[in-house]
């Protein structure tokens, strides 16, 4: 049974890692693309972000489907532009380089989430995308602070 559930895992995942690498490849070499794939209580979302420090949010389709007003994607995140920190996006940027290539970045194994509440958190930048940043090992933890401080910044916009 656990065999299957790891089968299936990987077999909805692989469309949307070719996906992400795709969008990554079209959007440029200063663009960023953060994806979280939200969960069972909350909807996902898209996050560019570029070398200038705009970011740019778009929530998962079930998202849309909600009244104006009652929008947000579980983690607080409104949709639409911001323009983060010289500071924020230089961090951002240096760690990104400094981590390449993303596909070889450690993971703690077992990562530990809830099965409700938990979701994933992918970057993707120049054809590479980074295992989920959430489950970075220790002292690999960089880019996940630096995602912690860009969607800080965009709540507070």
């Amino acid at each position: 049974m656990e065999q299957r559930l790891q089968l299936w895992t990987y077999s909805a995942i692989f469309p949307l890692f070719l996906c992400l690498l795709m969008i990554s490849c079209e959007a440029g070499d200063d663009t960023v693309l953060i994806r979280d794939t939200g969960s069972t209580n909350s909807s996902g979302y898209e996050l560019t972000v570029n070398k200038s420090g705009q970011a740019v949010c778009v929530n998962s389709d079930w998202q849309k489907q909600r009244p104006p007003g009652q929008r947000g994607n579980g983690i607080g995140l409104p949709e639409g532009k911001s323009i983060l920190s010289k500071d924020i996006t230089s961090q951002f940027f240096a760690d990104l380089y400094a981590s390449m290539p993303l596909s070889k970045l450690p993971i703690e194994e077992p990562c530990i989430r809830s099965a409700s509440f938990g979701s994933s958190t992918y970057i993707v930048y120049k054809g590479e995308m980074s295992p989920d940043i959430q489950c970075l090992a220790m002292g690999s933890r960089q880019l996940l602070d630096d995602y912690h401080a860009i969607i800080n910044k965009i709540r507070k916009r």
